[in-house]
């Protein structure tokens, strides 16, 4: 408690709650973090795949770099029924753009008879990771 006798955690509480509230609110808020880890994602990965000449890491970058022109366009906000549609078109186009540097990193590895290798106990990560964002998508459909 502070002096004032509030907790610290008002501020919290009230974000909590508003995002509990109100869905448009916890979508612009997903869509913010989300951006920003994937920005940060993909700038980690184009970095690596330029620094030791990495196909595997570029196409993994490009893929992150698109998802978060996706992003970044459904945050803008579009006004009128025939924006909006153009919009949700736009994205669309881009989700099936996202099937290429997928489609790169699986040719890369069916071209080259081998997987990416994850060092030591971060395979266990990256399979929890995996399971976990499974279990969510199948989550989120079944509960509309």
């Amino acid at each position: 408690m502070s002096r004032t006798g509030k907790s610290l955690c008002g501020p919290a509480a009230a974000l909590a709650a508003r995002c509990k509230a109100d869905p448009g609110f916890r979508f612009r808020a997903s869509l913010h973090c989300t951006l920003a880890l994937n920005l940060f994602y993909a700038v980690s990965k184009l970095c690596a795949g330029i620094v030791y000449a990495s196909p595997w890491a570029g196409a993994i970058a490009l893929y992150y770099l698109l998802l978060c022109v996706a992003r970044f366009l459904l945050l803008r906000r579009a006004r009128g029924r025939r924006a909006q549609l153009r919009l949700c078109f736009f994205c669309g186009a881009l989700l099936l753009a996202l099937d290429l540097p997928l489609a790169g990193i699986v040719l890369q590895m069916v071209r080259d008879g081998r997987g990416y290798r994850y060092p030591g106990t971060l395979i266990y990560a990256a399979a929890s990771y995996a399971f976990y964002r499974l279990a969510v998508s199948v989550w989120n459909v079944c509960r509309r």
